[in-house]
């Protein structure tokens, strides 16, 4: 096959993944890709500069297929697009831990060089003031690293940590709403994992009583089951505000307008789920979707954020660990580490 044939079908599947199949396994679409289509990376960054979801995806490839050249690619995409939310978002360093179980120090420090050479980058790029944001973002990472190792070695520098085994389970209230919803998805679709959970909850742990809502029908497998599930909810006339997966301009356009909106998208890997009555989010994965999608669950951010986490820190029973490892889906490990060692900070002056 021509290689430039060649080039137009993997275009086709990047684009099918960023589209229609979210999230996705980076090491799958890395082997589609040979040394020799280095050129064709550079296209893709100068055709889809401004697209997050073909950037990420492009840079999962890069990080696999040609590692040695991540930081030349990087430096290609700021010239092109300095956007810092389209940066924040790639996977520019590996999550993936080595090591022994007795440590975590030598996987920090080779993140901690990892994250110094993309701190390189910017050396070159002009001008400055376009990339404080992300040399802020990088220096962040590293110092986190930095004063994680420093805990590991000497722990009596934590600060103190509640003792969950000696707090309640979170038990949400189940109206008769939601039971109502599982009842019509489970009768239309037997065989289909799914989970739901609604911002309702929050409003326990706020200051600012929210008074509109949002419900999320988090689907099990590919894109196709999700849309399914869509697809039957849209016909409903009970519910006149169903939306696929949205993206920031859907949510800051059309989302909102009536008191309940339905959400339906794709359950992400490792998605801690918990089973009363019906499949729920679990209270860790609720955080850390309210962390990592700020433009989704933008009333909930910055004091409100904060007074979540440290309402539900101080109340109820918390697995940190499950937190941290869910929020590497969103490659944002690092941050909701230092976000909960921030909580426990603003716990203990209290």
């Amino acid at each position: 096959m021509h290689l430039e044939n060649y080039d137009q079908i993997i275009l086709q599947v990047l684009k099918f993944f960023a589209e229609k199949y979210w999230p996705y396994w980076p090491e799958d679409l890395a082997v589609l890709f040979s040394p020799n289509q280095e050129a064709f990376i550079n296209e893709l960054i100068t055709d889809y500069a401004s697209d997050p979801k073909m950037m990420r995806l492009v840079f999962d490839v890069i990080g696999h297929a040609f590692p040695e050249r991540k930081s030349d690619y990087l430096r290609q995409l700021l010239k092109i697009n300095h956007d810092f939310e389209i940066f924040r978002q790639l996977n520019l360093v590996k999550a993936k831990f080595f090591g022994s179980i007795e440590s975590l120090i030598p996987w920090k420090e080779q993140r901690i060089q990892d994250w110094k050479a993309i701190e390189e980058v910017f050396a070159g790029l002009r001008p400055s003031t376009k990339f404080f944001k992300h040399r802020d973002f990088v220096k962040k990472q590293i110092d986190w690293l930095k004063r994680d190792i420093e805990e590991e070695k000497h722990p009596n520098t934590r600060p103190k940590v509640i003792r969950a085994d000696t707090l309640p389970e979170f038990t949400p209230i189940l109206t008769p709403e939601l039971k109502h919803l599982y009842r019509q998805i489970k009768e239309q679709f037997p065989f289909l994992d799914f989970a739901i959970w609604t911002t309702r909850w929050l409003n326990h742990w706020v200051e600012h009583l929210a008074g509109k809502f949002y419900t999320l029908v988090e689907v099990e497998g590919d894109h196709e089951e999700a849309h399914a599930v869509f697809s039957f909810l849209k016909s409903k006339e009970e519910y006149p505000e169903v939306f696929l997966d949205p993206d920031a301009k859907e949510i800051e356009n059309y989302l909102g307008y009536t008191q309940d909106t339905l959400i339906v998208r794709n359950l992400r890997e490792d998605a801690p789920i918990v089973r009363h009555l019906i499949p729920i989010a679990s209270l860790e994965k609720i955080l850390v979707n309210i962390f990592c999608e700020p433009i989704l669950f933008a009333m909930y951010q910055e004091e409100e954020l904060e007074n979540i986490y440290v309402n539900v820190f101080t109340n109820y029973q918390l697995d940190e660990q499950k937190m941290i490892q869910y929020a590497e889906s969103y490659n944002q490990a690092n941050e909701i580490q230092q976000f909960i060692y921030q909580t426990h900070k603003l716990i203990n002056t209290k």
